[in-house]
Order: C-alpha cells, then sequence, then structure tokens
C-alpha cells in the first residue's frame, strides 16, 4: 500500500483536534512528513506533540518540498482561495478544510479557477463519509417513500470560552454567516445528498447574542422538486435538551433522528437502525487516500463544495 506524505499547513485546533488524530490511526496510509504556522512556535510545539518530523521555514518552501505529496489545509476559512490556489500551482493535490471559501463569489471564482488544473483539489466535507448520515441519507432514499416533509432543529448555547470560539478569526469572522456558515454548511451537504438542491429558500437570520458574531440564529422554510418542504431552526444561542432532531416524513415511513439515536417507523413497526461507528475523519481520509494513490474519482467534489456553500449561503438570506 502507497503512503501519502502530508503537509500541513495550520497547526491550530482543527489540524490538532480533527484532523491529526484520524491520520495517526491511518499512520499505514498517511504520514504527516511536515507542517507549516506562519507563527513557528506553535508549528514547533505541534510538530513536537505529534512526531513531526520537519517544521517548514516558509509555505513556499514547504510547496517545494519533493518529500510532501500533498498538502492539507486547516486555516481561517478566508485564506483557503489563494492558499488553496498556491498548492494548486505547485502541483500537489490539496486537501481543504470546509467550506470552501468565506463568501459565495470568492468560492465561485476559486473552484472555476481550479478546474483548470488536473491536480486534484478536494474538501474535507467529513459529515458525507460519517457511518451515521450515510444510514441517514440511504434510508430517506430507500425506506419511507417519497419525502413529503423535515423538519430539523439544532439548537445549543454556545460556550464564549469554547477554544472554537476564543480563536481571533470567528471573534471578528470575514466568512459567511460565523459559526452558522462553518458549521451549518455540513447540513447543507447532507440536505443536498439526501433531497436534491431546493427550488425555494425563505431565510430569516437573528443576532440574539452580540458575543456570537455576526449572527447566531437561522430560520429557514425550503421547498425541494417534488413536493417535499423542510423546516430548519438553527441556532448557537438557545438551550434544549437535544441539540439535534432531524425528522423526516414520507409516503410510506418516518425518520427520526437525534444526536445518537435513528428510528425508522413504517407502519406500527419502529426499527433502531444501527451503522459503523468508525469515526467521520478516519473515513474521510481513507477515502481521500484511496483517491490519490488509485487515481480514482472522490465521492465528494469540488463542484459539491460549492454547491453546499451556495445552498448555506441562500440559508443565511444570501440570493
Amino acid at each position: 500500500m502507497k503512503t501519502i506524505r502530508l503537509g500541513i499547513v495550520g497547526t491550530g485546533i482543527a489540524a490538532r483536534i480533527l484532523h491529526m488524530p484520524a491520520l495517526k490511526r491511518l499512520s499505514d496510509r498517511i504520514r504527516v512528513v511536515s507542517v507549516y504556522n506562519h507563527n513557528r512556535p506553535k508549528a514547533e510545539r505541534f510538530a513536537a506533540d505529534f512526531g513531526v518530523p520537519r517544521v517548514a521555514s516558509s509555505l513556499s518552501a514547504l510547496l517545494k518540498d519533493p518529500e510532501v505529496d500533498a498538502v492539507l489545509l486547516t486555516l481561517p476559512i478566508h485564506l483557503n482561495p489563494s492558499i488553496g490556489m498556491k498548492v494548486l500551482k505547485a502541483g500537489k493535490p490539496c486537501l481543504c478544510e470546509k467550506p470552501l471559501a468565506h463568501t459565495l463569489a470568492a468560492g465561485a471564482a476559486f473552484a472555476k479557477k481550479a478546474a483548470r488544473f488536473r491536480t486534484p483539489f478536494l474538501v474535507t466535507e467529513n459529515y458525507v463519509f460519517n457511518p451515521m448520515w450515510v444510514t441517514f441519507i440511504d434510508a430517506v432514499r430507500r425506506a419511507i417513500g417519497r419525502p413529503r416533509f423535515f423538519e430539523l432543529r439544532i439548537l445549543s448555547r454556545m460556550d464564549i470560552r469554547n477554544p472554537y470560539a476564543q480563536t481571533v478569526w470567528r471573534k471578528h469572522p470575514k466568512h459567511l454567516g460565523g459559526f452558522l456558515g462553518d458549521a451549518g454548511v455540513h447540513f447543507a451537504a447532507i440536505m443536498r445528498r439526501a433531497f436534491g438542491e431546493p427550488v425555494s429558500v425563505q431565510s430569516r437570520v437573528l443576532s440574539l447574542r452580540p458575543e456570537v458574531p455576526p449572527v447566531d440564529t437561522m430560520i429557514d422554510l425550503l421547498r425541494f422538486p417534488g413536493g417535499l418542504t423542510g423546516h430548519v431552526v438553527y441556532s448557537f444561542s438557545i438551550e434544549s435538551d437535544h441539540g439535534l432532531i432531524w425528522n423526516v416524513y414520507g409516503e410510506k415511513g418516518k425518520l427520526e433522528v437525534t444526536d445518537s439515536k435513528m428510528v425508522l417507523t413504517r407502519g406500527k413497526k419502529r426499527q433502531t437502525l444501527r451503522w459503523d461507528r468508525m469515526e467521520s475523519f478516519e473515513a474521510m481520509h481513507r477515502h481521500y487516500h484511496w483517491v490519490l494513490t488509485e487515481g480514482k474519482m472522490p465521492s465528494y467534489t469540488l463542484k459539491d463544495g460549492l454547491a453546499d456553500l451556495r445552498l448555506i449561503h441562500r440559508m443565511l438570506g444570501g440570493k
């Protein structure tokens, strides 16, 4: 099995908490060989903590390193297009944290330029590889008949002491919708895969707490081809006993999802659905290793990344 030698640009929370645990479990497939951060001491601490052999002196040095096969970007969202283009121009496959860009216009412009390169650009949208959401999408397509209505509620009260909330670029976001855009794009991805592209979106966004900028709550009514209607309430300022509730009503059954449970009802029969417990970042990196070593088409493409950005843009009130 070929090993991909990976360089990481950005050594913050996402790299530490989300990617590295999965990459360590996949060390027979992917080996992190170099890291770069504009704050060199931060990069050095990261390298020491995870046993990475080299700290690059500059972004250019990492991109020119012949022992780096591919590059993972875990950066503030507004940097994705500019740094992503530098990676592609260096001729290296790029794995880039979602969302694709900070605005829809920037994402569309980048996707158009990136399409000219044969080098893969892979958006690390881990939810589409999460076995729970794979099971959900399969059940929507196969088990409940034609979907007629869904309601999605994601309610939590963001603790502003949370490490994510303490990052400067999240305190002063340049990206669409703040936390709603950054996290909401996950559910845009699942929605599109389960139901397709909505034909209309009516949106209302609110700021209930100024300390969660720029907005913290969105309420949407979506209409899809075939008569499906969806209602979404997503907030980082409302407490709830259940952080996530997603109920889908079809002509032949109902699907009820909470944070850790999924129940399918058809007539009087209720079935608790099970899924593989592989962690989503591990599943995603396994897939992208296969894409890069075998030259295969990814199941989540750059076009998907742009389409999901477009949907969350509409859900946040954009045209």
